[in-house]
């Protein structure tokens, strides 16, 4: 009779074992549950920490830009967005929102943002550093989240510390036009107590005279829980919008093309993108509505020195385009920054 319950006990064992499965992507921003994203009706793009990781970008929004279709993000100059509407600041999702946008929901973990005062609604405090993944429902989605959301939904996923301790990120970049950007990220777990505070400093003189710019952002979250480094490997993407306008909207583009590919081997990762606008609306006053066509192509560059510490380089608009968002505010040619990433 022992060895029969021991059988038993050893086959409800393997079953149980057998049951522990490696899941595809998970979102939870289409459904309000946590969804495969194969199964989903509508159309979600995702955007991951390791891509987030490789753009070096303190903000969010040059990175969901290039990286989901139909999105398009404006800024105010050679940094900083959303809080001017004198030099851009807008923000749409196949044609809809602009400056200020009231078609595009923003999340932060499932929790809207309401911004209206602002140019769009993903203020400059949404940094990178705090983000684990971007989930971006692209359509209507007024069913789910109400009526801010008849463009879409941007889901902002913060980081959370899995395992016990302390995790600390610094990053400081120094550039083009005495341009220099710096943030910090610290994540803590202890027992069942967990917390995650960001901080970002910004400023530049800018690339046109008085227009001098300085930035401040944090963010804080605190939890509590009740109850090989060497590698080879690559990665290529691309995205196409078309956006159809009966009327023109403003700082809306009519094509987006974007592709980028990522190259890593060892200490090195190199990551390029070029992006292409066709048809952007810089004015759309009557009779005299105006246009703009660009190709961008930026290249990154990082090398790691050792376990807690990498160097990294950049280059934006590296063909020096000369290109306006709104008319008579045009933004600048090429710009470069070096900088230093500690992970401790």
């Amino acid at each position: 009779m022992l060895s029969v319950q021991g059988a038993a006990q050893n086959k409800k064992d393997n079953t149980q074992f057998r049951r522990n499965y490696i899941i595809d992507e998970v979102v939870v921003t289409g459904t309000r549950n946590e969804t495969d994203v194969r199964h989903l009706p509508m159309t979600i793009s995702v955007v991951g920490r390791q891509q987030i990781e490789k753009r070096y970008e303190p903000s969010l929004l040059p990175l969901l830009t290039e990286q989901v279709p139909g999105l398009f993000t404006t800024s105010r100059g050679i940094m900083g967005y959303g809080v001017s509407t004198g030099a851009a600041g807008g923000m749409s999702l196949r044609g809809v929102g602009g400056s200020p946008t009231a078609g595009l929901l923003v999340l932060i973990d499932g929790h809207p943002q309401y911004m209206g005062l602002m140019g769009h609604p993903i203020a400059d405090a949404y940094q990178s550093m705090m983000t684990e993944r971007v989930e971006v429902l692209r359509g209507p989605a007024s069913v789910l989240y109400g009526s801010n959301a008849m463009g879409g939904v941007v889901n902002i996923v913060t980081r959370k510390q899995q395992e016990e301790g302390v995790n600390t990120n610094m990053q400081v970049g120094y550039g083009s036009y005495n341009t220099l950007q710096t943030e910090f990220a610290n994540r803590v777990k202890k027992g069942r107590f967990s917390s995650i505070v960001t901080g970002s400093y910004n400023q530049t003189d800018g690339h046109r005279p008085d227009m001098e710019f300085e930035q401040y952002g944090g963010y804080a979250k605190l939890g509590y829980e009740i109850n090989s480094f060497w590698k080879l490997w690559g990665d290529v993407n691309a995205n196409y919008s078309w956006l159809y306008m009966e009327n023109p909207v403003l700082a809306a583009p009519g094509h987006k093309l974007y592709a980028g590919a990522d190259y890593s081997s060892g200490c090195w990762s190199v990551s390029t993108g070029l992006q292409y606008v066709k048809g952007l609306y810089t004015s759309v006053t009557k009779g005299r509505e105006q246009q703009e066509d660009f190709v961008l192509w930026n290249l990154r560059g990082n090398y790691r020195v050792c376990r807690f510490a990498s160097l990294f380089v950049k280059g934006e608009n590296l063909l020096a385009q000369r290109y306006e968002i709104n008319a008579g505010y045009s933004m600048p040619k090429a710009t470069f920054m070096g900088g230093i990433n500690l992970n401790f």
